[in-house]
């Protein structure tokens, strides 16, 4: 684990297609964690998460990612669209650093001036994050099975949109 006061400053680069499988290894457990997810779905697979990541997320989206200066670990990654943050995903270990911030301040600078996300209403962390970082709550909503192959139940898939915009 690392020290929450040893990583002060992250490298942020561009996604190489070498990074994939490390980035969907934090993405998963990342995740697992923020949704308190103990065992996947039968649905869900690691290779298709994979090439889901490979094939569509860097594709349709600019792929940020940091790494830990000291050690050049993926420490976390977000996937941007001009008015949207796509995924946001810190590694646990990396967590309450202030790279969530820089990575969002990044997609804030890069926007036409406004942004939009979406978050589970199970991620109650990622909502305080969110708001605090000056993003609105605007809808409620519930996500699909099929897109979400690590659900079981239609319950775990409520989701709040947000907004951010720049004010002048």
């Amino acid at each position: 684990m690392v020290s929450k006061e040893s990583v002060t400053e992250f490298s942020i680069v561009e996604y190489k297609p070498e990074m994939a499988v490390e980035i969907n290894l934090l993405w998963r457990l990342s995740f697992d964690l923020a949704l308190g997810i103990k065992e996947r779905s039968k649905r869900d697979s690691l290779n298709g998460q994979l090439e889901y990541l490979r094939n569509q997320l860097a594709v349709e989206t600019n792929i940020l990612v940091a790494l830990d200066p000291g050690s050049s670990i993926i420490s976390g990654f977000m996937a941007l669209a001009k008015s949207e943050i796509n995924q946001l995903y810190i590694h646990p270990d990396y967590q309450q650093m202030g790279l969530g911030r820089q990575f969002v301040n990044i997609a804030k600078e890069r926007s036409d001036g406004a942004l939009c996300l979406y978050t589970f209403q199970l991620n109650e962390n990622a909502q305080c994050f969110y708001e605090a970082m000056g993003f609105e709550e605007v809808a409620r909503g519930c996500a699909d099975m099929e897109s979400n192959p690590w659900a079981d139940a239609k319950s775990q898939l409520k989701d709040i949109r947000y907004r951010w915009s720049r004010t002048l």
